[in-house]
């Protein structure tokens, strides 16, 4: 069978768009992983600690290491999750203080944490195993906590979207109008500057009925006039 050069181009293109797709799912976390990353370490913290092959301020700072890094991350996770694309550079003021919140309430809590599991290496037998179980068995509290950033990283982008301003340029098609077309920024973003309603004086056009832009999602619905 011979093949063109245009078939040779579009098998090239197509071939190279699935090893994208599958780099970025490789590259990709979800929410349950960051929290398997969280749980696992933290328990062999607990471990460390409680055998003395850790102290209570190694492990402190350990903790709030891991904190700081996963906070992050599982709360684009939930972005990701909730339908943003590139969660890194679409968060917000509102997002940032959401990471920040929770991770110096936690933080503020890990020495205590740390201490009561080099407490339990001065226990014997049976009785320093069950209290490494029962400090084992709290890192589900912290594990939780973690979850809820992610959470809240999901319901922001949930409602703050990502829209794209589009359509067919007409007679009303204004300077902003074509100052805008093609751009995507988060719902917020369009809001913060008063470009989402209609009519809207901010454009030239008015954006009144015979302005045929629109707000489109990432799937390509309209989902705005």
């Amino acid at each position: 069978m011979n093949y063109s050069s245009s078939d040779t181009v579009k098998a090239a293109k197509l071939l190279l768009k699935r090893l994208d797709v599958i780099e970025a799912s490789i590259a990709l976390k979800s929410i349950n992983e960051v929290l398997r990353e969280y749980q696992d370490k933290l328990e062999r913290y607990v471990v460390d600690v409680v055998n003395g092959n850790m102290t209570a301020g190694e492990m402190s700072r350990a903790h709030k290491s891991l904190i700081k890094r996963l906070a992050s991350e599982v709360y684009q996770e939930g972005m990701r999750e909730g339908g943003v694309r590139d969660p890194e550079s679409e968060m917000e003021d509102e997002d940032d203080e959401a990471i920040d919140d929770w991770t110096s309430d936690q933080t503020q809590y890990t020495l205590e944490f740390a201490k009561d599991c080099e407490a339990a290496n001065d226990l014997k037998g049976d009785e320093r195993k069950d209290k490494r179980d029962q400090l084992i068995s709290r890192v589900d509290d912290w594990t939780t906590s973690l979850r809820t950033l992610g959470q809240k990283g999901y319901l922001s982008a949930k409602g703050n979207l990502p829209l794209t301003y589009d359509g067919d340029d007409g007679e009303e098609s204004c300077d902003e109008c074509q100052k805008y077309k093609g751009q995507r920024h988060r719902k917020s973003w369009w809001e913060k500057r008063e470009l989402l309603s209609r009519p809207n004086t901010k454009y030239t056009c008015g954006r009144y009925k015979n302005c045929n832009h629109h707000f489109y999602d990432d799937d390509g619905d309209q989902v705005m006039d």
